[in-house]
């Protein structure tokens, strides 16, 4: 899992995750993730997320830390997502972007979460950070409002986000980039920073290729390889995207055991192959979009795929071509079982009402830690004791944040956002259909 060794992830101590992508793919006024991918002999790889997603409304704001819930755990369930619904659907236009996509994201984030730079990819800030963040081929790029100064301090010192007080140094200058090593070499990260962009790779050369192809000195995929061109497309533009030309290495950032990602079967890393899923938030709905370029799609490849692409969508259109296929469908947002809460005015003293007997029952006292960070403005929910439940959800009453989850075994933490001039955390617990408060605190 480049650039650092996976058996360093597994030990990091990183502060947040999350990942940025842009949602479209460009325009005039604003450079495409596609731009920074060159072209390459072999499989390429890009997976992308949008940030910007969180600035759309408040409901919106809900999804990062959704898909990217890293709590600065060292488990690796703590950085795929933790959407229920994508246990119960087999559409891979649904869980190719959103879990495979996933999954390689929380690679991509860990690569610069883990060099102190964990900041910049903070699902709970994310207007705070990068704009985006994506993966082109083998190197992580964030773009955004970069403060180098800050980043400067952060990468020479060496912070708690990375692994062992991991500091880094000048070694080199390209373009408008200053670029940064590991003072030690037990690890082979290099970092490139601007007023505009952070990269992370293995090489010196990797970072040079990437930015030299963004401002057009070396060739794009999208200029030179037809078929990564009609992937993107097709299907690369959306909220959260994934995408690869085989033969591709997924294993690189993949989080996880590739060999089980879903639909592997059927979507393999010899294929070409890119998916997208756009939300429509105050629509309570969702678009998926999935291409894919087989040279075995015969007969029953075809009913194979037909049985599992777009099927749980409201208007699936899907085409077969050849050695090709397109799906583009729109889903509600019901079949993620994702729920999207407006916020609330605290005014309600009883919303909250009395603890059932089964919620009481199931979950035992002490399971839930609180801790406030008085800076980031939020409150940190630990859970510390095991219990079996259908959801777990966290509210602020004042300011109205809210988070849930129903993979409770999975993950360790949660976070909400709080009034700083004074607010109350409830954490509710659902049981056999029965849901109750089960611990609350008040902030300061």
């Amino acid at each position: 899992m480049p650039p650092l060794e996976r058996r360093r992830f597994l030990q990091l101590s990183a502060a947040a995750t999350a990942t940025a992508l842009a949602g479209c793919l460009g325009t005039d006024e604003k450079r495409s993730y596609t731009d920074w991918i060159p072209t390459a002999d072999d499989g390429l790889l890009t997976a992308y997320a949008d940030f910007a997603i969180s600035t759309e409304s408040e409901e919106a704001s809900q999804l990062l830390p959704l898909m990217f819930p890293s709590t600065g755990q060292s488990d690796d369930a703590e950085f795929v997502p933790t959407v229920s619904g994508l246990d119960e659907t087999d559409d891979l236009c649904l869980t190719v972007p959103l879990e495979v996509g996933g999954r390689v994201m929380g690679g991509a984030v860990l690569s610069i979460a883990a060099s102190g730079l964990g900041y910049l990819v903070d699902p709970e800030r994310p207007t705070q950070g990068t704009d985006e963040l994506f993966v082109a081929n083998d190197v992580v790029v964030g773009t955004g409002d970069i403060d180098t100064q800050r980043a400067d301090e952060r990468l020479k010192s060496g912070t708690e986000d990375a692994f062992g007080q991991m500091s880094f140094e000048v070694v080199d200058e390209h373009r408008d980039f200053t670029i940064y090593q590991p003072t030690t070499g037990d690890t082979d990260a290099i970092i490139a920073v601007s007023e505009d962009a952070v990269l992370v790779g293995r090489t010196r050369d990797a970072l040079r290729t990437v930015i030299d192809t963004e401002r057009g000195d070396h060739g794009r995929a999208t200029d030179n390889l037809a078929v990564f061109e009609w992937l993107v497309e097709t299907a690369g533009a959306g909220h959260f995207v994934v995408g690869w030309t085989g033969p591709a290495n997924l294993a690189d950032f993949y989080f996880g055991d590739v060999g089980n990602r879903p639909g592997a079967e059927l979507v393999t890393q010899q294929d070409d192959c890119c998916s997208s899923v756009t939300f429509a938030v105050d629509d309570d709905e969702m678009t998926a979009d999935f291409a894919l370029r087989d040279s075995d799609l015969d007969g029953e490849k075809r009913d194979r795929l037909d049985a599992r692409l777009g099927t749980e969508s409201d208007d699936r259109e899907i085409e077969f071509d050849s050695q090709r296929v397109s799906v583009s469908g729109t889903y509600s947002t019901d079949v993620l079982d994702i729920e999207f809460s407006e916020s609330g005015d605290g005014s309600d003293d009883d919303q909250f009402g009395e603890t059932p007997p089964e919620v009481e029952n199931a979950v035992p006292d002490g399971a839930f830690e609180f801790s406030y960070n008085e800076e980031q403005r939020r409150v940190r929910v630990d859970l510390v004791k095991e219990f079996e439940a259908e959801r777990v959800a966290v509210q602020s009453v004042e300011a109205g944040g809210e988070i849930s989850t129903a993979d409770v075994g999975a993950i360790n933490s949660l976070y909400v956002r709080v009034d700083p001039e004074g607010d109350e955390v409830v954490v509710t617990v659902t049981v056999d259909g029965e849901t109750g408060p089960v611990a609350r605190t008040e902030i300061p």
